[in-house]
């Protein structure tokens, strides 16, 4: 479960990393070089790791949005249900809006909308994906 109480502990360090050469390569994780004696216990020590994850997610992703009109970030899989990845993916990226899908056999649903069109008249359901939207919070230090 997502605590911004153990976030705000270590969010300058974190958004100094968003911010800095957004263009750079992704390297290793900085959590591997972290000590785990250094936290007060497992929650902080989590989130710690899902922050160091979501650096590297941040500097792929603006490698990818560099000049782009993306207005909106869809995330699939297991990610999309952690609470933690998703509330600092939408904190790292304020002024896009991310959204957690919920979408059963997403390769083969996605190949059946590319050619729905050719083979269906009818229209697409509107309840074939679930989205839950993750707004960016203003953590008070």
């Amino acid at each position: 479960m997502y605590d911004n109480r153990l976030i705000k502990n270590f969010q300058d360090a974190s958004k100094s990393h968003w911010l800095s050469d957004k263009t750079s390569m992704v390297q290793q994780s900085a959590f591997r070089e972290r000590d785990l004696a250094d936290f007060s216990g497992y929650e902080q020590a989590y989130h710690q790791l899902i922050t160091d994850i979501v650096t590297q997610q941040i500097r792929s992703t603006n490698l990818v949005l560099n000049g782009t009109p993306v207005k909106r970030i869809f995330v699939d899989g297991g990610f999309s249900k952690n609470s933690v990845y998703m509330n600092l993916l939408a904190n790292a990226f304020p002024n896009i809006e991310i959204f957690a899908a919920n979408i059963p056999q997403a390769s083969s649903f996605g190949a059946a909308i590319a050619i729905h069109s050719h083979w269906n008249q009818n229209p697409l359901p509107n309840d074939l994906i679930s989205l839950t939207h993750f707004k960016p919070e203003t953590i008070s230090v």
